[in-house]
């Protein structure tokens, strides 16, 4: 009975299997230097006691940048006290309250010193506020949803990582700065939709708040998401394959093995059945692997299974060694697109004395 009781977990756990939906993904590379509001479907609005925006308030900018070279920024040395800006682009159609995650990242820093605070804030399409993570740009503390205790502290001036996990059905919100949890705490969405996240910025002072890297996704339950740095590689890492698998932290059986694909930001995402404490693997087709250890899997899910993948194992052993350099003069002078043959160890579509260079420069390079 327990045998066949755990098989039925597994079949269920394996069934209910899910890539992320990517609903937004903002870099603002490809944004006009100036007024962001009305560019491609972002709005700029007033709050507080600010009536109207003036220009220059909300702009793309090319002063700061968490990567590229432009941004989002909110001038809160426009503003005077009480006064402040939201910067958003509504998704389409709205997300209800049914059984699923709505996960947003974004990356923001300041400038200047004040009292201001920035930060994200998620509301539905009705305007109704959801959650939020609030940071002073001068104390450098961090609140979560405007409450009054600073549950973390942040280096006012570096570039922060905001991650909000939204649990539209049970009404909850997890967020993290910088991949460290700040709490858990009931949103006010138990009957309304997600319709944005909004950057905002008040008006206390000389302080200017900058916005990157934007991204809102979609998925189900006890999603694993993590990001892949696939270092020496010059192509996109669109479609790098990667193995995917579960294990059992006590006695190293595994439960799950799944190929999936990274998306050209370099993230993954999975939603699961599975609930409980796993070894996690991470294995990118020609790169050394990464297992995360005694990781806590619940239907907020795993986040920040990151890592930076060593190139260079042709075989697919999770070892660079003499083997490698075999495979990849084997292939010596073939050619295709990235993602078509394992030996083009550094995607420019041809393998080639570079790619041998790369795997005997991270020679004896292991997984685990």
């Amino acid at each position: 009975m327990k045998k066949i009781a755990l098989g039925l977990v597994l079949l269920v756990s394996v069934a209910s299997l899910a890539s992320g939906q990517v609903l937004q993904s903002e870099g603002f590379e490809s944004f006009a230097i100036g007024e962001l509001d009305s560019q491609s479907g972002w709005m700029v609005l007033p709050g507080g006691n600010l009536f109207f925006v003036d220009p220059g308030m909300a702009t793309v900018s090319s002063q700061a940048a968490h990567s590229g070279t432009r941004s989002v920024c909110l001038r809160s040395d426009l503003l005077t006290t009480g006064e402040s800006l939201f910067a958003f682009k509504p998704v389409s159609p709205a997300i209800g309250t049914s059984n699923n995650l709505v996960i947003c990242d974004f990356w923001m820093s300041r400038t200047g010193a004040s009292n201001a605070n920035f930060g994200g804030a998620s509301y539905s399409s009705a305007g109704d506020f959801l959650a939020s993570v609030t940071a002073n740009a001068d104390a450098g503390w961090v609140s979560l949803s405007w409450m009054g205790a600073a549950p973390a502290f942040i280096t006012p001036g570096n570039w922060n990582r905001v991650t909000m996990v939204h649990n539209m059905l049970s009404n909850q919100v997890v967020a993290f700065m910088n991949g460290a949890p700040l709490g858990q705490f009931a949103g006010n969405f138990s009957v309304a939709n997600f319709s944005d996240i909004d950057f905002y910025a008040d008006g206390e002072g000389s302080s200017v708040a900058f916005f990157d890297d934007l991204s809102v996704e979609k998925t189900g339950l006890g999603v694993l998401r993590g990001k892949v740095d696939l270092g020496d590689y010059m192509a996109s890492p669109l479609g790098v394959p990667i193995t995917l698998k579960l294990k059992n932290p006590s006695n190293g059986v595994e439960v799950l093995s799944i190929p999936i694909s990274l998306r050209a930001d370099g993230l993954f995402s999975l939603s699961t059945g599975f609930r409980g404490t796993y070894n996690i693997e991470i294995k990118p087709w020609h790169w050394t692997s990464k297992t995360f250890t005694n990781v806590s899997v619940t239907d907020f899910g795993a986040h920040f299974l990151d890592y930076a993948a060593t190139n260079g194992d042709a075989d697919n052993s999770d070892e660079v060694d003499a083997g490698d350099i075999d495979a990849v003069i084997s292939g010596f002078g073939a050619t295709g697109s990235p993602n078509q043959i394992a030996a083009d160890l550094d995607g420019s579509g041809e393998v080639d004395a570079a790619d041998i260079d790369l795997a005997i420069s991270n020679f004896g390079a292991v997984g685990g």
